[in-house]
């Protein structure tokens, strides 16, 4: 009891005081988000993700593409989100 009775409270009711700390700053995720969505980054990106998770797919799914096996449509969506997470990345790094 002793502990819970040592812990600040700030902001909402509940959450501790050092939450507020290791939050990461509104600003920051703003100036994120405009890198990532502006310019010629989400072009690039979409054309990297449809190049690279159409081989992805071809090598993952052969046999569903050719009827062996049933189609995993959640595979097939991750295999095109992942690379335009990781294009989406580089490019935001590189102008960061």
């Amino acid at each position: 009891m002793k502990k819970l009775a040592s812990v600040a409270i700030v902001g909402q009711v509940g959450t501790p005081a050092f939450a507020a700390d290791t939050a990461v700053e509104p600003p920051l995720i703003r100036k994120i988000w405009r890198l990532a969505t502006t310019g010629r980054v989400p072009q690039r990106s979409l054309i990297m993700a449809v190049a690279i998770g159409s081989l992805l797919s071809l090598i993952n799914q052969y046999d569903a593409m050719f009827g062996i096996v049933a189609f995993n449509w959640y595979k097939a969506a991750l295999t095109y989100c992942v690379p335009y997470i990781v294009a989406t990345y580089g490019a935001v790094t590189v102008k960061w």
